[in-house]
């Protein structure tokens, strides 16, 4: 499986995931277990939307577009590439 399958496999698990536990948490049970999905989601959340900020401001791939994960990550190699010679000289 290719990384940029990987990556839409991992966001389509994130989802189903919320949207389950989306459902869990409909009722008004306050138990532990709903706390804990609570919890879960807010920092799910939080990831996604990191993620999200980070993989936006990656230039688009030129065969994928946006948040293409390959393209992504040879773009920050070579950005740590470059402000690693900077820093040499």
């Amino acid at each position: 499986m290719s990384d940029y399958k990987k990556g839409d496999a991992i966001l389509a698990n994130a989802r189903h995931r919320e949207e389950h536990q989306m459902e869990v948490l409909s009722s008004d049970d306050d138990s532990v277990e709903v706390r804990e999905l609570k919890e879960e989601i807010a920092e799910d959340d939080m990831l996604l939307r990191a993620y999200y900020q980070l993989m936006d401001v990656i230039p688009k791939c030129p065969v994928h577009g946006n948040r293409c994960i390959p393209h992504a990550i040879e773009w920050v190699l070579c950005k740590l590439a470059a402000l690693s010679e900077q820093e040499e000289e």
